[in-house]
């Protein structure tokens, strides 16, 4: 996992509790000539004024841990304060100690400070400093702070900036959410340096600037400007029409001495920018407060920056760095129509990175006819900008239709038959799809390059989860990808496309969270009733939650359950966890297979499940012998009543246990197919079965894929079975078929209903169609390539089935 190379803490209510004031401390009797000589520690947390023991401050508790990681991660430690005494923070800091991980054992925090910069003046200076000294550009450097207004760090240079609020200090969570979100930056904003990549250099839009603006932009600086209004934050402010950024500086000019000039914007890689999270918030009434810094404090002004970053994740999922858009009143003397148009605001840590200006002269400005080649509204869609309820509700009260039609289509993509499972195909190099399986020759597009591959950015299937699912509630399947430090999310275009992947959240991965493939499931699924898939990982202390927020993207994961968890006995092994509906109010509810007993945790409703209780004495390792190695157990609906209930493949074949109907009491565990089990020869290693609705009567059905080929048991509707027989000499042990070579799925392909075969064999995709009654044949042959003889193995590839609209 990369870290900063520096990283700096202030001191003052950031590594300690209290204010270190050299005004106060070193006044009472008896005190010595220098004033940090009267600072003694009174235990390893505390430091006192020995002339007033009143006099105290109290490191923080995480500080030694943080300390610890930041040097043991090869980062380097700088203090970056503005108290007025550098020489009482130094003797505060020796007496506080951290474990230096080059020895191992404690040392005085002072001494494992490589930058030291406790001086009264703007942190600006400070970082300017740093640079100076360490070489390291500001990009690469990650401050905390208690007081927002600091964040002029961010905003003129670029350095991450992480608010400890409300005087808590720095805690462990804070300084998580601090390089988390330094490295959101890193990996949204850097443009691709391999060789023989050429950056997409393209014209984005148009803003009005001063030359001393200019000039900023052009070293990758900020502007902090208490004379001019900026409603959402200091930034580089941009619209799509060149009569706009004139008129602004028009307005600038009329009471400024310093000309300003219109001036074209360039993103210097458009893929690049692509990838960045976007959000369209409303101009009024969004819950976001516009800045007033004309008439506001600097910590009334910084604070209002750090909290709508903060609203716009927790309530859209939006997390910095993001690009935001708004509607603009109409002024007094504006061009074209009196209506609200569009801007778009870009903060410094993307600007720095992946924006240029380029000043245009009166000259130009009057020959340039040409239209801003991205007409904000239209990219709605192609920029996977997020456009939450609130701003669609104002674009109707404001009766701007075109807007309310382009942000429901961005969000909206006409589904095909629901019944028409696509192959989506996770190679080694890219992401490909087969569209119109039941044809002779499926249509192939290829969706992602160069990532989610084994050799496009090193994703490998013993540590990093691909899965497909509808982010979005249009009915189709987007990408989701669980790397090595974030969440991807690839969404659907809807016309065989899909965008770039851009990380959408910094857990439930191997670096950031420590999630396991072998310790932890991840499922997505829609636990809350939007429509849309959330996050659900069974982590090391609980279930957790990242709840979707539209337009791909998450909240931050949070414990919905404390149960089913690693810490708590619960692993992957032996003890399988599942999603399913067993009351039939249309919401998940998780189920369980424990040491000795299935228990149940039922749904709230808002993303929060009732404690779990134990239902049912049997299926599991200690009540009924049952193993993850050698008994399939699944959570279907065997009657049609819509809830879901118990199937397990046990030694003598098949046993349930039906659902009552309340989802927490369940029916006798009886055998309903004395056939599939492991006294018949059924191994998992050898022989795949699954219970999916092969009749159209929407209850579950038995098949398996044994030694002769494929057999089924059909339900007769009220959760009984017929007796299983042979229906298709293929896909089985005997006709070459192997678990650690061959994928078998069994999904409705037509739409009626009713599930069909696919099989990933030696040298060819087989499909066979289901004929109503649980019959399959004849077998279509895809000479499609993604098969064992083609390179795609089980240890290095993904291959899944979904509809892709």
């Amino acid at each position: 996992m990369s870290y900063p190379n520096i990283v700096a803490l202030d001191t003052d209510w950031t590594i300690w509790q209290g204010w270190l004031d050299y005004t106060r401390w070193g006044r009472g009797p008896g005190a010595l000539a220098l004033t940090e000589d009267n600072i003694e520690p009174q235990d390893r947390w505390t430091v006192r004024d020995r002339t007033n023991h009143n006099n105290t401050i109290r490191v923080f508790n995480d500080i030694s841990s943080v300390v610890n990681d930041v040097l043991k991660n090869g980062s380097k430690l700088a203090i970056v304060s503005r108290n007025r005494s550098k020489a009482m923070c130094d003797r505060a800091l020796y007496y506080f100690k951290a474990i230096n991980p080059n020895h191992g054992n404690e040392w005085p925090i002072s001494q494992l400070v490589q930058y030291n910069e406790v001086v009264d003046q703007s942190k600006t200076e400070h970082f300017r400093r740093i640079k100076a000294l360490s070489g390291n550009d500001f990009a690469e450097m990650l401050l905390f702070d208690d007081e927002a207004y600091n964040n002029v760090v961010r905003i003129e240079l670029g350095v991450t900036f992480q608010l400890a609020r409300d005087k808590r200090g720095l805690m462990w969570d804070v300084y998580q959410q601090g390089l988390n979100a330094w490295r959101r930056v890193k990996n949204t904003t850097t443009i691709p340096s391999t060789p023989g990549f050429v950056p997409r250099r393209v014209r984005i839009g148009y803003s009005g600037l001063p030359q001393s603006w200019i000039n900023l932009v052009r070293r990758g600086e900020g502007t902090v400007d208490p004379t001019t209004p900026y409603r959402w934050g200091y930034a580089l402010y941009v619209s799509d029409k060149l009569g706009i950024a004139k008129y602004f500086c028009d307005w600038n000019n009329n009471w400024n001495s310093e000309k300003s000039y219109p001036c074209e914007v360039w993103v210097k890689d458009y893929d690049t920018w692509a990838k960045l999270n976007k959000i369209w918030i409303p101009e009024n009434d969004g819950g976001i407060q516009q800045m007033n810094n004309l008439s506001w404090n600097a910590e009334q002004t910084g604070r209002n920056q750090e909290d709508r970053d903060r609203f716009i994740a927790e309530n859209w999922g939006v997390q910095t760095p993001y690009v935001l858009f708004s509607q603009h009143h109409w002024m007094s003397g504006m061009p074209g129509p009196r209506e609200r148009w569009t801007e778009m605001v870009i903060y410094t840590q993307v600007q720095r990175a992946l924006f240029e200006v380029v000043p245009l002269s009166d000259f130009q400005v009057a020959q340039n006819r040409d239209p801003s080649p991205y007409p904000f509204p239209e990219q709605m869609k192609t920029w996977s900008i997020t456009v939450p309820d609130k701003t669609k509700a104002e674009f109707r009260r404001y009766r701007e239709t075109k807007l309310v039609q382009l942000a429901t289509a961005a969000n909206t993509v006409a589904p095909s038959n629901p019944g028409t499972p696509d192959i989506v195909a996770f190679g080694v190099y890219d992401v490909v799809t087969f569209r119109d399986i039941t044809r002779p020759n499926p249509r192939v597009h290829t969706l992602v390059s160069n990532d989610l591959g084994l050799y496009a950015g090193n994703w490998q299937t013993s540590r990093h989860l691909r899965l497909v699912a509808d982010l979005t509630g249009n009915k189709t399947s987007d990408i989701v990808g669980f790397g090595e430090s974030a969440v991807l999310v690839s969404l659907n275009n809807g016309n065989n496309t899909f965008s770039p992947p851009r990380p959408v959240l910094y857990d439930f991965t191997y670096s950031s969270g420590n999630w396991r493939i072998e310790n932890h499931i991840r499922l997505l699924a829609d636990v809350r009733g939007t429509g849309r898939c959330d996050i659900v990982g069974f982590g090391d202390a609980g279930v957790l939650i990242a709840q979707n927020m539209g337009g791909g993207n998450f909240s931050p994961g949070y414990l919905a359950l404390n149960d089913f968890d690693h810490n708590s006995g619960w692993v992957v092994y032996r003890h399988p966890r599942f999603l399913a509906d067993f009351t039939g109010n249309g919401t998940l509810d998780i189920i369980g297979f424990g040491e000795n007993c299935v228990f149940i945790a039922l749904n709230k409703g808002n993303g929060y499940f009732h404690p779990a209780q134990g239902v049912i004495n049997d299926f599991t390792p200690e009540a009924g012998g049952y193993f993850v190695s050698t008994h399939p157990r699944f959570v279907v609906d065997l009657t049609g009543d819509g809830k879901a209930d118990v199937i397990g493949f046990g030694d003598a074949g098949v046993y349930v246990s039906l659902n009552d109907g309340t989802g927490l009491n369940f029916g006798p565990v009886h055998l309903v197919v004395p056939d599939f089990g492991a006294w018949q020869g059924w191994k998992v290693d050898n022989h795949p079965r699954f219970v999916v609705d092969l009749t159209g009567n929407k209850c579950g059905d038995v098949i398996g894929f044994g030694d002769a080929g494929v057999y089924v048991a059909l339900n007769n509707g009220n959760g009984t079975f017929q007796p299983s027989r042979l229906v298709l000499r293929d896909f089985g042990v005997q006709q070459g078929w192997s678990v650690q070579k061959h994928l078998r799925f069994v999904v409705d392909l037509t739409g009626n209903g009713c599930a069909d075969i696919v099989g990933f064999g030696d040298s060819a995709v087989l499909v066979a169609l289901n004929d109503g009654r649980g019959n399959f044949g004849p077998i279509k042959t895809l000479n499609i390539g993604i098969t064992f003889n083609g390179g795609w193995t089980l240890t290095n590839t993904v291959r899944c089935l979904a509809n892709l609209g």
